[in-house]
């Protein structure tokens, strides 16, 4: 090193190691030519990371952004030692940087553009943001510092898209797709869990962003000569073959890139994005369409509307985001939400078979079911991480196939029209429900009065060798309930006159006379299982069979909870008819009332019979009808629903013996 260069190296030190304040403008210039100059050739670069850190943070605003900031080569320099400065100086460069251009932008434009040129000429400085946010090991002070540079970046892009709107519309797209590239927002999603970084996320990051989305929506692809149609050209053409398509499919792509000009920006950029996922489902599914399938994915189109529903959604996420804080991880990840539903929306247009634009369309029709489903799942963040919620969301998307999906836009479809018809139809649905009571009703009363065996005795208690067995029927007038003991259980069931059990042989026994229990003395029911004792041992090779050998004990009780019948029964089956059945014929209740089953059956046929008779409505009519209230009350009216049920029966599967 010669003596001229030591000399300059020792006054930089002098005045970077002497300085009380910022450094004056003479002594700003000074250090500055000495540093971008040849004398630094000869120092390593841990020692010049330290001088160009103290010299932009001590620097006159004025020589930063008129010489420094659109210095080609001190922006190189910048690169070339990010890895030799430590994360807590970095940040501090960069927030210094930042602030001096927004704060002198009307004098500085220059500055302004060429700060954001430099930025988002590659994807150095963002990535290596990301990788130190990736990693968590700096200071939470320090990650403030980086999310408060990567909010400050997105302000010059806000500024800038107001004085140079043509340079915008090229550096805003850039800063989306390397911000992606380099998963900045997915690596920025941990660190939410820390307060002051999501206040300020959600405060500042998020609505700034959305400023920029918004100016992208206002401008088309093809309103400036930007890099971002050759972008998508450049990855559409490297990733799909037109020579080994066939001539349908090489004319679909070529339309493509001619619709392509035809988008706003930011449609564009979520498309470009999607197709530089490094995720390579989506793309293996969709060349194998283009080659083998007459009929191509209209791949723009779904694109285009996915991306025009997501930013929908994730518009109506930020509303909500100072009541639901857990919803930024959501907004942050927004392309993998993309990337998600297409390759969703791909597998759907195979699984049914889709040919045209109109199946295309019936397809895009889904979309809103699917995203409703996403807002269901995050409605409540359960305790889960923002990693973790995120996770949940993109899984939901994966589980609705094609026929689930079909299944809830049907459920949606129906529950529309319900809801459009609820006040017209609450009498309708009354009718509905007697009507379908009445059914169960008599379909109870024949399985009733075809009666059923039981047991007079505990058949488990090991103290009864033979337990007794009783036919129960319920009385034809349904006044009373009858019961008779019998040596053992016929396949001809016993014959019934007026109040009395006959035996299948004619004979008159004064013995085994007819129980008759009065309807009106049973006030409630108990029930309860009973079932043998396990003796087998448990380290036995044996296999138990006392657990499939359980009864339920019945007690009929009058008022005072007396015990006036006690039976035994041996099927599931037998317990919901009688004990539902008398339920419903009588005042007599069960404490846990009618079982989920008979329930079930009580809704499911209300469906079924809603469903059928509304088959019978003429739906377009009904809708493109004018709007007057005579018209709507008299389609509508109590009557006119009624007759739709005209002709229509259940069939009776129960048969009386």
């Amino acid at each position: 090193m010669t003596s001229h260069y030591k000399d300059e190296l020792e006054e930089l030190n002098l005045l970077l190691s002497a300085r009380q304040d910022t450094l004056s403008r003479q002594d700003s210039l000074r250090c500055y030519k000495i540093l971008y100059s040849g004398t630094m050739e000869y120092i390593n670069n841990d020692a010049y990371a330290d001088m160009m850190c103290a010299f932009i943070l001590n620097c006159e605003s004025s020589v930063l952004c008129e010489k420094a900031v659109i210095n080609r080569k001190f922006w190189e320099v910048f690169k070339s030692l990010i890895e030799a400065l430590r994360p807590e100086p970095f940040s501090k460069c960069l927030n210094t940087i930042f602030s001096a251009v927004l704060e002198q932008q009307r004098i500085f434009v220059k500055a302004l553009d060429s700060l954001c040129e430099h930025i988002l000429s590659d994807g150095t400085i963002l990535s290596a943001i990301a990788a130190i946010l990736a990693s968590r090991e700096a200071e939470l002070e320090t990650n403030i510092a980086f999310f408060r540079c990567i909010s400050q970046l997105q302000d010059l892009l806000v500024r800038i898209s107001n004085y140079q709107p043509q340079k915008a519309a090229t550096y805003i797209p850039l800063y989306k797709l390397i911000s992606l590239q380099c998963r900045l927002f997915y690596v920025m999603t941990p660190h939410l869990v820390e307060e002051p970084i999501r206040n300020m996320v959600i405060q500042g990051f998020l609505p700034v962003r959305k400023d920029l989305y918004e100016y992208l929506r206002t401008v088309a692809v093809d309103d400036y000569p930007t890099p971002l149609k050759k972008r998508f050209d450049d990855i559409m053409d490297s990733t799909f073959m037109l020579s080994a398509m066939s001539k349908a499919a090489s004319e679909e792509i070529n339309e493509m890139h001619e619709d392509f000009l035809h988008l706003n920006m930011l449609q564009g950029a979520d498309i470009t994005a999607f197709l530089e996922n490094p995720n390579l489902s989506f793309k293996k599914t969709f060349a194998e369409q283009l080659i083998f399938n007459g009929k191509p994915f209209p791949l723009l189109k779904s694109a285009s509307y996915v991306s025009i529903c997501l930013n929908e959604l994730f518009d109506s996420f930020e509303k909500d985001i100072n009541e639901k804080p857990h919803l930024a991880g959501f907004i942050l990840n927004k392309n993998y939400f993309m990337y998600a539903l297409m390759d969703r929306l791909l597998k759907s247009w195979v699984e049914s078979k889709g040919e045209t634009e109109k199946d295309m369309s019936s397809l895009l029709k889904l979309m809103p079911i699917i995203l409703h489903r996403i807002k269901r799942a995050t409605s409540d963040p359960m305790g889960l991480t923002f990693e973790e919620l995120v996770s949940l969301a993109l899984n939901t998307i994966r589980s609705l196939d094609y026929r689930s999906s079909r299944e809830l836009q049907l459920n949606d479809l129906r529950e529309g029209y319900y809801k459009k018809w609820s006040r017209h139809l609450l009498d309708f649905e009354t009718m509905l429900s007697d009507q379908v009571n009445d059914f169960v009703l008599h379909q109870r009363l024949l399985q009733l009065q075809k009666g059923t065996w039981v047991y007079g005795q505990n058949p488990v208690d090991p103290s009864i060798k033979t337990p007794s067995i009783l036919f129960m029927i319920l009385s034809v007038d349904q006044n009373n309930l009858l019961v008779r003991e019998f040596g053992r259980i016929t396949e001809i069931l016993p014959a019934v006159e007026g109040n009395v059990i006959h035996a299948n042989t004619g004979k008159s026994t004064d013995a085994k006379k007819t129980l008759v229990v009065p309807m009106n003395s049973i006030s409630k029911f108990e029930a309860q299982e009973v079932a043998a004792t396990d003796n087998t041992p448990k380290d036995s090779h044996l296999i138990s069979c006392v657990k499939k050998n359980v009864y339920t004990e019945v007690k009929f009780l009058d008022k005072n909870s007396k015990c006036i019948l006690r039976v035994f029964f041996d099927t599931k089956e037998a317990i919901y008819v009688w004990l539902d059945g008398l339920q419903l014929v009588a005042s007599a209740k069960h404490r846990n009332g009618i079982s989920e089953a008979t329930k079930e059956q009580k809704e499911t046929l209300v469906d079924i019979r809603r469903t059928v008779q509304m088959m019978n409505l003429n739906i377009k009519e009904a809708f493109e009808a004018p709007d007057t209230s005579s018209s709507d009350e008299d389609f509508y009216n109590v009557d006119t629903l009624k007759g739709l049920t005209a002709d229509f029966y259940y069939e009776q599967d129960v048969e009386q013996k």
